[in-house]
């Protein structure tokens, strides 16, 4: 800015500069006017200096302290700094002019040490395997380096050229740099020294990467560029103003991982960050140029919003403008203007607080400053300071007022206003809401003739009734109207952990109920049995006791443990019920065990982990017997049921060839001679249903489930499939390509895709893998020879399992793209292979999730694995296999049948232990979840309900999970650490917690009707719970908000309530400070005022990206630090 000023008499010959500032760090410089008058005098004015508080000159400084300013009132950017670090270097896989990956493969597939080229693999997935290092060497060449640390090399045959990964050369050989043309998100790669003449393309008949001449090197087609994955040059959003600074108020919910901060930005675009500053300068050692001089300057921000005693606040504001401001500086201390004067500088400044501190489980006794100005409870700040808010008085922060007459106590003051009874007891307010919500100040009344105090505290009804009434509701809240008056005493009681267990005493009573309303309390883990501490002495008998896992305040559930309480009346509440535990795992996104407490099999409650593991069994049917067998992981025989129903029989001649089981226990078995579907149910052995189907399909070549549990039945003959719905009521039918041989179902919208290989699997990555002929095929892209192949499966790894040449077994790594390991088992391994078998299908493979059995289980965090259950129908054997190729168990399936030996052929198609379904369908990530069955008394109008919450997002340690249900008020909550997650509505006074069967309480295991799941399935190691718990709590009344909040800070395990901090308006008080040291007013160690963004493993198309890009940009300011830009946006 300038200004001109008419002025009538001269300078003369006088030398006159105007004199600016330089801000030290060159980053910013200061905003002025510049004024030029007549007379040729020129001089600036500083915004700074406008309206400054106070200067001051001595040992040689000069020193000015600043009214309260703003960021961007008296500072801005220099020209945008310069990023000084080149690029030296590009992460990321690369595409074709098709935008497949390029990917690197063996020269010799049969030798690990053989060199790797490049090939366009028309594909569109890419792994670690495929990420390229593209090195900007300092003069100006490239190097190209692959994840095994070898560099691209130029191997030249005669006139023509290709490219090999091969080990660096010492000292650096021209065979292994290139020249380059670095496009916005793409590269050209040029032989070195050819003059841009002879550049890498991908050959269109092979798709390997060439070099080949070009003809055009100073304009080189698109076609040639080689596109990046996660590299974009970005340019840079110039700002020159400087951002100013704001305060921010954050929202955070602790059951999550990172912390969200919600900001609240109405506040804080109300609340700039304005503040007194400090500057210095040499007042001696000023630099001069022909046409103005200038002082180098440090500029200080002061501690506007610090209190006194350096605490922060937002109440009592000193400034209206501003409620976050404490200070206000005013002076500076530094002697006399003259040479020598104070060691130190001092700054003096005004400040209207002082600090109280209410310790918790205290009464805290206090006097109101008689300074300080009458203000009410609702505007004190107590709320903004941090004061507790509960449900009820007992659970909440309380203030006290003395009703005294202060004329008498204090003489010459006068008696408050707010105090009309000097009767000397104590008016009481407490504050109402909750921690997350609103909160207010409340004034409790309540009949002192026939309610104890406690009962008043403890009391939720809001309605007075008259003393007449004694029968009706005994107290009243109105907001209240109390008032900090100057000089009068006051109590102030913070509730910590003492008071919190004092007030469980209250919930243990129910007038319905003799013995009270907490059913069941374990807090003390010292032996079997876990002792109930409530009157009624529900015990917990535990199985498999283990004297180390009894810690004192908690238990150690270890995955073959667990405690088992008897099906007492006062366990199975129907009406209402809170249900609360502490629960500590290693890892809250890999939670072991199913059922962590209750009694859920189809109706009653439980908390319930559905992590998606399945139950280890499998199911195998000898179809000249009709029989179906299950069996566990470690072949012992749970059920033997047959399969021919006299109404159903079409003949003794059954192909039993196809078995789907389900997660809910029961299972499908598919005749595909006689065309019958049946159905079973494995906790009871009985057959729910057989349905005929041979109307609708002439051939059954195989059959296929969907997410809905819908089946697909594929006649190759006929080239179609037919669909049937969940209980075999027929859909459709669907004509198929006729080169097509099978049929699969993704894993998004239940897609059916056809293929042409006689084997095939969909993977986790939905991506289509099948065999045709002797090779295998990904995506319909080559991908390596493996022979005649019986079947192939994927694990929850994504790991690719290939059953082929009779009896080998191999298993491959999709994200590396190597072979793991491959090896031959089964009887015959010790002799050739029997060319009469070479293309028989006689094995069938699929896995169960188990406990860790693998050798290496001492250097494994993980504490299961997916096991391989192969069963060998030629030989009659089935194997377990664990996740490192070692064979774990084996056995005879003759055993099932030894009676009959000459009567056997077993059959297990299909996904014979259901873990396909689950790998397939049901998410992979661990959902606590209160499952409970609602219905009327009379059984009536049954419906089974489900609240849920993803237990990965919460911080490692401790947390608390709570269970109510109100059937009064058709209401059920599932809390965690007192936060409401999940809530269900239904309607009131209808329905109740339904029980189908008297079921005892489980702790640390499943349930199955009236026992366990580890009964059921002969296994005393499976699917329980793995982790700790404290503090096992039910009681026969539904909680509120606040009395759970009252559990949770009664246990050691909570976050604590700490003290708090008061900051009272005692009027202006002057303060002098001190300067001990100065420091540079910068970002520490910041190098650029630039960042970037990496975006990870986010494989999206480029409108998607843009469309991402865009909406960070557009909202970055909000949230980015001041005085910095966004460089760019890396897709890594």
């Amino acid at each position: 800015m300038s200004a001109v000023f008419n002025i009538q008499n001269t300078l003369g010959t006088a030398s006159w500069r105007p004199v600016d500032f330089n801000v030290v760090g060159d980053n910013f410089k200061v905003k002025n006017t510049h004024v030029l008058c007549s007379n040729g005098m020129s001089f600036k004015l500083h915004n700074f200096l406008k309206n400054a508080m106070d200067f001051s000159i001595n040992k040689k400084t000069g020193m000015f302290l600043t009214n309260f300013i703003y960021n961007s009132y008296f500072l801005e950017n220099k020209e945008i700094p310069n990023i000084e670090i080149p690029l030296t270097k590009i992460e990321s896989p690369i595409l074709s002019r098709n935008n497949t990956v390029i990917k690197q493969y063996r020269t010799d597939l049969n030798d690990n040490n053989s060199s790797f080229y490049l090939k366009d693999s028309r594909s569109n997935d890419y792994s670690n395997n495929d990420i390229f290092s593209f090195i900007f060497n300092s003069d100006d060449t490239l190097s190209i380096q692959n994840n095994e640390g070898d560099f691209l090399t130029l191997n030249r045959i005669g006139t023509s050229a290709t490219v090999l990964f091969k080990t660096e050369v010492h000292p650096r050989s021209d065979t292994q740099i290139f020249d380059y043309i670095l496009g916005v998100s793409s590269i050209a790669i040029f032989e070195y020294n050819s003059y841009y003449g002879r550049i890498l393309y991908v050959d269109s008949t092979n798709y390997s990467i060439v070099v080949i001449p070009i003809a055009l090197p100073n304009n080189v087609p698109i076609s040639y560029f080689f596109n990046f994955v996660s590299y974009k040059q970005f340019e840079i959003e110039k700002e020159k103003s400087t951002s100013d600074s704001f305060l921010v108020s954050y929202d955070v919910n602790p059951t999550q991982i990172p912390n969200p901060l919600g900001i609240n930005e109405e506040f804080s675009m109300s609340n700039l960050y304005s503040q007194n500053y400090l500057g210095m300068f040499p007042i001696e050692n000023i630099k001069k140029t022909q046409d103005e001089a200038f002082y180098d300057l440090q500029i200080h921000g002061l501690k506007n919003y610090q209190t006194s005693e350096y605490t922060y606040s937002t109440s009592n504001p000193i400034l209206t403008a501003s409620p976050s401001i404490k200070r206000t500086y005013n002076k500076i201390y530094t002697g006399t203007n003259q040479a020598k004067g104070y060691d130190r500088v001092y700054l003096g400044y005004q400040s209207n607080t002082k600090e109280f501190t209410f310790n918790e489980d205290s009464e805290n006794i206090f006097y109101y400053p008689p300074t300080s100005k009458r203000i009410s409870l609702q505007s004190s700040g107590l709320i903004e300071d941090g004061a507790i808010a509960g449900e009820i008085p007992f659970t909440s922060d309380r203030l006290c007022m003395y009703r005294g007459d202060y004329e008498e106590i204090i003489k010459g003051i006068s008696q408050p206003k707010s105090i009309k009874k000097f009767d000397n007891t104590w008016l009481c307010s407490w504050l109402s809401g909750t921690n997350t919500g609103d909160k207010i100040w409340m004034d409790r009344y309540y009949n002192a003739a026939y309610y104890t105090l406690d009962q008043a505290l403890t009391a939720k009804a809001l309605v007075y009734n008259e003393r007449i009434y004694p029968t009706n509701e005994y107290t009243f809240d109105v907001p209240s109207e109390t008032y900090f008056e100057p000089g009068v005493l006051y109590s102030y009681e913070r509730g910590g952990i003492d008071n919190s267990k004092i007030f469980l005493n209250f919930l243990d009573k129910n007038s319905t109920i003799n013995e009270g309303a907490n059913v069941l309390s374990i807090t003390e883990w010292l032996s079997s049995p876990l002792l109930d501490n409530s009157d009624f002495r529900n015990d917990g008998l535990v199985y498999f006791a283990d004297p180390d896992t009894f810690i004192g305040n908690y238990w150690k559930l270890k995955g073959n443990n667990h405690a088992l309480f008897l099906a007492n009346d006062s366990l199975l509440q129907k009406q209402r019920l809170t249900a609360s535990m502490w629960l500590n795992v290693d890892d809250w996104s890999n939670i072991n065990g199913e059922q962590i407490f209750g009694n859920y099999f189809e109706s009653g409650f439980g908390l319930i982990n559905s992590n998606g593991n399945g139950i280890p069994v499998l199911t195998i049917t000898n179809s000249i017997s009709a029989t179906a067998y299950t069996l566990n992981y470690k072949f012992k025989k749970l059920s033997e049921v047959p399969l021919l129903i006299p109404n159903t029989l079409y003949g003794y001649d059954t192909e039993y060839s196809y078995i789907f089981r389900l997660p809910d226990f029961t299972y499908w078995v598919f005749d595909v001679l006689n065309k019958t579907a049946s159905k079973f149910n494995q906790v009871n052995s009985l057959i729910l249903q057989v349905t005929n189907i041979s109307y609708f399909i002439e051939n059954i070549n195989q059959i296929e489930i969907d997410s809905q549990k819908r089946f697909y039945l594929y006649d190759d003959t006929k080239k179609m499939y037919s669909v049937f719905d969940s209980n075999m009521q027929y859909l459709l039918s669907v004509d198929v390509p006729f080169s097509t041989k099978r049929i699969e179902i993704t894993l998004i919208d239940d897609e059916v895709i056809f293929s042409s290989g006689y084997v095939s699997v969909i993977d986790n990555n939905n991506v289509l893998w099948e065999v045709i002929g002797g090779s295998l095929y990904k995506n319909k892209i080559f991908y390596a020879t493996v022979g005649f192949t019986q079947q192939i499966s994927v694990d929850f790894n994504n790991n690719l399992w290939i059953s082929h040449e009779q009896d080998r077994i191999s298993r491959i790594n999709s994200i590396t793209d190597t072979v793991d390991f491959s090896f031959r088992i089964g009887r015959r391994v010790s002799n050739p292979l029997d060319p009469c078998d070479d293309n028989l299908v006689f094995r069938y493979i699929d896995f169960v999730r188990t406990p860790l059995i693998a050798s290496d289980v001492c250097n494994r965090k993980e504490q299961f694995e997916d096991v391989l259950i192969l069963v060998d129908t030629r030989d009659n054997e089935i194997y377990a296999i664990d996740s490192l190729g070692s064979m774990e168990y084996r056995s005879d399936l003759r055993t099932l049948n030894v009676e009959n030996l000459d009567q056997l052929k077993f059959n297990a198609k299909g996904d014979f232990t259901g873990y396909q379904f689950v790998r397939k369908f049901i998410p992979r990530k661990t959902t606590l979840s209160w499952k409970f069955k609602i219905a009327q008394p009379d059984g009536r109008d049954p419906q089974l309900l489900s609240l849920s919450f993803t237990t990965s997002s919460l911080p490692h340690g401790w947390h608390h999970f709570s269970f109510v249900f109100d059937s009064f008020r058709g209401i059920a909550d599932f809390y965690i650490d007192t936060i409401n997650v999940g809530k269900v509505s239904f309607e009131p006074n209808l329905y109740e917690l339904y029980y189908d069967y008297r079921s005892s309480l489980l702790l640390g295991a499943a349930s199955i009707k009236n026992t366990t799941l580890n009964d059921l399935i002969g296994l005393d190691d499976v699917n329980k719970f793995i982790g700790n718990i404290a503090d096992l709590r039910l009681y026969s009344k539904a909680l509120s908000v606040g009395e759970i909040e009252a559990i949770y800070f009664s246990s050691e395990l909570a976050d604590p309530r700490k003290y708090l901090k008061w900051n009272i308006n005692v009027g202006d008080r002057n303060f002098i400070e001190e300067i001990e040291y100065w420091y540079k007013n910068q970002l520490p160690g910041s190098k650029s005022n630039y960042f970037n963004i990496n975006i990870h493993n986010l494989n999206i198309n480029d409108d998607l990206k843009y469309l991402i890009e865009t909406t960070i940009k557009d909202c970055i300011n909000k949230i980015k630090p001041a005085e910095t830009s966004l460089y760019k946006i890396n897709w890594i």
